[in-house]
């Protein structure tokens, strides 16, 4: 039979106990863990022992399978990493690696180690290896790009961008045939360089132009100089969007017609140059029939047309 020894707040060496559960008096109580430097660690440890690491100022504990391999060793006791705020609400970060790191799911054992953030650049010490395995992936973020993340934050059908413009222009549309076709585009009426932010968002394209009634009169939006969801084409013209028709011809009227439409979105960072164009027509007789912009014939009406351009988050 074991002697063993508790005398005032010391316990023999030569203790061993196993408890089935252990609680403390009071609630300022502390639970002091052995401390030692990696050099000291036990040699043979049992699955589960938990001690402080005085060199690199952290707990950790030996578990079965510590590098993702079934081999046994000591893991630090991961705490959620540094953090500033009330519960732990910013999270921060270094710049500097000092130790060979893996990011991925096989060395660290488990799915939630499959991706991982780093905020600013990162200095790797010399002798140092960052591995990133196949299928994971680490994402930098630039410090001069805070809120990295803005385009994350909306809501389903929130508006991530918009761009308008209008014009006042007056102008007049003859001898043309096709949308698109050299003198079709309303002047001053256009945005250039629009990027959507996400390649999954959509986008929309809204236009309000002002017109005569010029027996058939077609518009259309024009991406990077081709026609886009074409809705009414017909046999005056192709790539139209919106067409209106005037039984009696009557160019010395003024009328306003407004449609939306949603083309393609053509990717996350790709360049829109959007346009809109119009023509009027009859029996495909595009002469005989001047479209008048932002005026009609008389040239004593004055009106505008404008563009707006929306990307809504999905």
């Amino acid at each position: 039979m074991a002697i063993t020894r508790i005398s005032d707040n010391q316990i023999a060496d030569s203790t061993s106990a196993v408890l089935t559960s252990l609680s403390f008096l009071n609630t300022d109580s502390e639970f002091r863990l052995p401390s030692g430097t990696t050099a000291q660690q036990p040699s043979s440890p049992s699955t589960g022992t938990l001690r402080f690491n005085s060199e690199n100022d952290n707990a950790e504990i030996y578990v079965a399978d510590s590098d993702g391999q079934g081999n046994p060793g000591w893991t630090e006791v991961a705490g959620g990493g540094p953090s500033v705020g009330n519960d732990a609400v910013i999270r921060t970060n270094g710049s500097a690696l000092t130790e060979n790191t893996t990011v991925g799911p096989v060395a660290n054992g488990g799915e939630e180690f499959t991706y991982g953030l780093h905020m600013g650049d990162m200095t790797i010490d010399p002798n140092i290896t960052l591995t990133i395995e196949s299928g994971a992936g680490l994402q930098m973020i630039k410090i001069d790009e805070p809120i990295v993340y803005e385009s994350r934050l909306f809501a389903r059908g929130s508006i991530l961008q918009m761009a308008y413009d209008q014009s006042t222009v007056e102008q007049t549309i003859t001898n043309t045939n096709n949308l698109g076709d050299n003198g079709t585009y309303i002047n001053g009426l256009q945005i250039l360089g629009f990027r959507p932010k996400r390649s999954n968002s959509i986008i929309v394209l809204e236009a309000s132009i002002s017109h005569s009634n010029s027996h058939v009169v077609s518009f259309g939006f024009m991406v990077n100089n081709v026609p886009v969801a074409s809705l009414s084409a017909n046999t005056n013209t192709s790539g139209s969007n919106a067409t209106v028709y005037d039984g009696g011809n009557n160019p010395n009227s003024i009328s306003v017609t407004n449609w939306k439409i949603s083309p393609t979105n053509p990717g996350a960072g790709a360049s829109m140059d959007i346009r809109v164009a119009g023509t009027a027509s009859w029996s495909n007789n595009q002469t005989a029939y001047p479209l008048y912009i932002n005026n009609r014939q008389n040239g004593d009406t004055r009106s505008i047309s404008s563009i707006t351009v929306y990307e809504i988050a999905q």
